[in-house]
């Protein structure tokens, strides 16, 4: 079993994609537009199989998750390979 898809909901889709292409090293991979909702797609440039939609933040539930996740300091996505491999580059 693969994992195909990761949806992380996003304040901003534009500082998002701005984040994981040019921070990150993520490639855009999708960018459609469905007449005000977004589908925007990245992926690492090494996988071919998993993807990650920047979903535009508009549901409250999610918003009080992402509030007491970050009020009690848990980590929800961590790009350990990524970070590391940039620090150590820089």
């Amino acid at each position: 079993m693969d994992i195909e898809t990761v949806s992380i909901f996003v304040e901003d889709e534009a500082k998002a994609l701005m984040l994981y292409t040019d921070i990150f090293g993520f490639r855009k991979v999708n960018d459609i537009n469905f007449g005000g909702f977004r589908w925007l797609m990245v992926s690492t440039d090494g996988s071919d199989k998993t993807e990650m939609l920047l979903k535009l933040n508009m549901y409250p539930a999610a918003k009080a998750y992402q509030a007491v996740i970050y009020t009690d300091g848990v980590p929800v996505t961590l790009f350990i390979e990524m970070i590391y491999a940039k620090s150590i580059s820089s």
